[in-house]
């Protein structure tokens, strides 16, 4: 028997986990959600399902889900997962951020944990095979010890985009930030989702517990895609996602041992990655919260990377001095108007 599947948001993010569901061999559309009628109609006819909702609640009511998708903007989430937790609905796919305020992100894995429902939070890297492989090789010591991460990426946007990147930190690193430094944009992009959110971009440093140093610029004042180097003792890495760019460096075997001051050449290292697919990582995402796998992004992660934003805000706040993590209980209580 198919899994039954609901998604609440049908915009562009529930429109590809709607795609993903198309690949999955167990998993069927039951049932779609949103606040306007019109997107419900046209989701329904596109991937024929049949039923259609623009209340949640009536939705919970007359559904028996396996797993539910929200898709929706990011100050709904906690509101949303904490309901369908509630409800009985054992398996949860969230979109980032995970909530737009830290507190509402920890009740949101309380009620979780205590209901024993899997939630997964869509920071889609982790379910990528380019990362997956990747993380294997630093594992096996390619390039050294990391010793520090550079993440560029244009147009603003730190909890949506950025947030992305802090879990990409912390999964291939295996380590968690001790302390930021943050300075925020203040161009003042409008948001392309409306006046009703902001997400403006920052940059500045991240120190992690194991002193690797992370550099990042999400300014908003040029137009450049992904781009992310990661630098080791002996080798480095460059990642250019939109070019489907990967490229290993490391010093000979014979030559590690030499000190760093000779700063000898590189060679390269055979490593082939994918392009950037949502719908790939979406499918994933779904695949292991059906086949009760170990959750390879789990709410503790969303938690995780939205207080690595909440703590750039705070460094801005606090005249760009630094912040060290974890927050402050007052930081905890503070609603951002993120999505």
């Amino acid at each position: 028997m198919s899994s039954r599947i609901g998604v609440i948001g049908l915009g562009p993010m529930g429109r590809r986990h709607c795609e993903a569901v198309k690949m999955i061999l167990d998993g069927e559309i039951v049932a779609v959600c949103d606040l306007l009628l019109d997107k419900v109609n046209l989701i329904k006819d596109e991937y024929s399902v049949k039923n259609g909702y623009y209340n949640f609640e009536e939705m919970l009511e007359k559904q028996h889900l396996d797993l539910l998708i929200v898709a929706t903007n990011g100050p709904s989430h906690a509101e949303l997962v904490i309901k369908a937790a509630k409800k009985g609905i054992k398996r949860i796919l969230c979109e980032k951020p995970m909530a737009t305020k830290i507190n509402d992100a920890k009740a949101m894995n309380a009620i979780c944990k205590a209901n024993k429902v899997r939630l997964a939070v869509n920071h889609a890297r982790r379910w990528l095979p380019s990362y997956q492989r990747l993380k294997t090789l630093l594992g096996k010591g390619v390039i050294g010890d990391i010793k520090n991460i550079t993440f560029e990426m244009a147009g603003g946007q730190l909890a949506s985009n950025g947030g992305h990147f802090w879990d990409l930190v912390r999964f291939l690193t295996d380590d968690e930030p001790a302390s930021v430094i943050g300075f925020i944009d203040k161009t003042g992009t409008p948001h392309p989702r409306g006046k009703q959110f902001e997400d403006p971009g920052a940059f500045g440093l991240i120190l992690m517990k194991k002193g690797t140093r992370i550099f990042f610029d999400m300014s908003e004042d040029y137009g450049v895609p992904f781009f992310m180097e990661i630098m080791g003792t002996v080798g480095r890495i460059l990642i250019d996602e939109k070019a489907c760019k990967w490229k290993v460096y490391a010093r000979k075997q014979v030559d590690r041992d030499q000190p760093f001051t000779r700063r000898l050449p590189l060679e390269r290292i055979s490593f082939e990655g994918e392009r950037m697919d949502m719908i790939e990582s979406c499918k994933n995402a779904i695949n292991e919260l059906l086949d009760n796998c170990n959750i390879r992004c789990t709410g503790v992660d969303g938690l995780k990377s939205l207080e690595m934003t909440v703590a750039v805000h705070k460094s801005e706040r606090n005249n760009n001095q630094t912040v060290t993590i974890p927050l402050s209980e007052s930081d905890n209580e503070m609603q951002y108007k993120f999505t």
